[in-house]
């Protein structure tokens, strides 16, 4: 045996197996802290974008008890007219303006008073339609500039038993709650169903009434997905409020990603050169001691080879695999037994198995009166065929085993029929000619029979197509079955049956094969069969 370098291979080997783990430990790390990052900033953002909304929501929950305060009012009839109430009352609202409509979408009163606008109608107006088209008491409306208080007001509408009441508040009162918010130079917003902003960090983008680019494509966005904004990238994170009857948007800047990306590549290259220079110091030193100890032991394996399994070897330079050393010696002898075992217990199985399905085949043939010895002969018949046109052992053993048990299929024909004296019916001919598939049913799942499960389904398919039990012709007949099917035959012919009054001597049987070669029968097989008989002078 040629020597071989342990140091030359393993080191070669091992600094690849190392230069590839290190790679994939680095794309491992990077990828990580890319998850966490991503995980850690997704938090944040889900953050950010509750607490508008908490914030939103406690906003808002002070404009809507002053409406409930003012609806109570209404319908407990203890107000009159807003303006009267208002210049009345004791308290102050934070509204800009109040507007009370009736069923109509008619102006009936408003704070500040416009005796010109009474009577005026604002049925077609959107915060008129969304107010009486929504199935809640009170909602949100979108965003709507005021010439008249030169502000952009946010609705608030609550229906009453004979109308609607409209709070409109200014939206600087929102942005002033964004505005103390700590996200740096990230942007948060809320936006209207109109795609409008109501609130920005950046209070100009409501000032100039500027419509959010992304809002259209919200249902078809995933949360926390690359965008560019404002001319730059960011991640963005969107939560629609029902309470605000908004969208509260999230941009966070991308450049945070690629800074804490860069640091984490630099400092896991940084380390695992470190660690690779370690490991392979240390391994260059191991691997001088290991060779001596490697060619020990291809010593003692060439040895082992030699047959000498008694070869001692010296294990002391590296006694850590003294016992493996000692085990190859011990192997050697072990292989002998075992070779000795194997071959006979496989002789064993053999002679086991095929006593396992002679019995079987005799089992059958005794609930068949007429049919004696006949697998047997079947078996012996199909192989005289096979050798004779040189088929393998392999196959010789599947007709062997497929010629035993090729009538295994009887057993689930009733012994009224097998054993009826004289023809069959029709009815009875067509029970019989289940036997091949209800054979194939029977051993298709035994692992050693397989080769042999044609022969036992196709024996009774003649070369034309007129056999039974799929009608197959020619060559669709597997080779093993159409040697059965003349063996099968010829020994049906010879032997004694309940429907002829004698058995055919051996030359009238192979009369009677040679008449129906071509229709029946293979003839180029049939040729072979009679050779072969005549070799073994079983005819003239």
């Amino acid at each position: 045996m040629k020597n071989i370098s342990l140091q030359r291979l393993l080191k070669k080997q091992l600094m690849t197996y190392i230069s590839i783990s290190v790679l994939v430990l680095i794309i491992a790390l990077v990828t990580n802290t890319a998850i966490r990052i991503n995980q850690s900033n997704t938090q944040e953002r889900d953050t950010v974008l509750d607490l508008v909304s908490i914030q939103m929501e406690n906003f808002l929950s002070l404009y809507k008890n002053e409406l409930y305060e003012i609806k109570a009012l209404y319908e407990n009839n203890q107000s009159p007219l807003l303006h009267d109430y208002y210049n009345n009352s004791p308290h102050s609202y934070s509204f800009e303006k109040l507007e009370y409509l009736d069923n109509d979408g008619r102006l009936i009163d408003s704070l500040p008073y416009d005796d010109v606008k009474i009577g005026f109608d604002y049925s077609h107006t959107a915060v008129f339609e969304s107010g009486k088209s929504s199935p809640n008491n009170i909602v949100v409306g979108n965003m709507d500039f005021s010439s008249e208080l030169e502000a952009n007001l946010l609705p608030i509408i609550i229906k009453l038993d004979d109308g609607c009441l409209i709070g409109y508040y200014n939206t600087n009162n929102v942005a002033a709650a964004l505005a103390k918010l700590d996200i740096g130079s990230d942007s948060a917003a809320i936006i209207d169903s109109n795609g409008l902003y109501i609130a920005h960090t950046d209070y100009t983008f409501v000032e100039e009434r500027r419509i959010n680019e992304h809002f259209k494509i919200f249902d078809s966005m995933n949360n926390n997905s690359p965008v560019t904004y404002n001319d730059q990238s960011h991640i963005i994170s969107f939560k629609h409020d029902d309470v605000l009857n908004a969208t509260i948007v999230y941009y966070e800047s991308i450049n945070e990603y690629i800074f804490y990306m860069v640091y984490s590549v630099i400092i896991t290259l940084i380390s695992m050169l470190f660690i690779t220079a370690v490991i392979n110091f240390i391994i260059h030193r191991q691997l001088i001691k290991l060779q001596v100890a490697f060619d020990k032991m291809q010593l003692a394996t060439d040895k082992i080879a030699e047959g000498l399994y008694d070869y001692d070897v010296d294990g002391s330079y590296y006694s850590e695999i003294s016992p493996l050393l000692d085990s190859f010696k011990h192997m050697g002898h072990e292989i002998e037994l075992r070779e000795e075992e194997i071959a006979n217990l496989t002789h064993e199985l053999e002679e086991n198995f095929y006593m396992t399905i002679t019995l079987m085949a005799k089992a059958i043939e005794a609930k068949d009166q007429y049919t004696g010895n006949h697998c047997e002969r079947v078996m012996n018949f199909g192989l005289m065929i096979g050798k004779q046109i040189g088929l393998k052992e392999h196959d010789l053993n599947s007709l062997r085993y497929g010629g035993i048990l090729h009538d295994v299929g009887k057993i689930g024909i009733p012994e009224t029929v097998l054993n009826k004296p004289g023809s069959l019916t029709d009815q009875e001919y067509t029970i019989m000619k289940t036997h091949p598939e209800i054979g194939a049913r029977i051993l298709k799942n035994v692992p050693l029979l397989k080769s042999a499960i044609d022969i036992i389904h196709y024996h009774h398919e003649y070369v034309n197509g007129k056999g039974y039990p799929l009608g197959l012709k020619g060559d669709e007949i597997p080779l093993l079955a159409r040697i059965a099917s003349i063996a099968d035959a010829f020994d049906a012919m010879t032997s004694l049956r309940p429907y002829r009054d004698h058995a055919m001597t051996h030359q009238e049987a192979m009369a009677e094969l040679k008449r129906c070669s071509g229709t029946q029968f293979d003839p180029a097989l049939v040729d072979a069969f009679e050779k072969a008989l005549n070799m073994n002078h079983l005819i003239d």
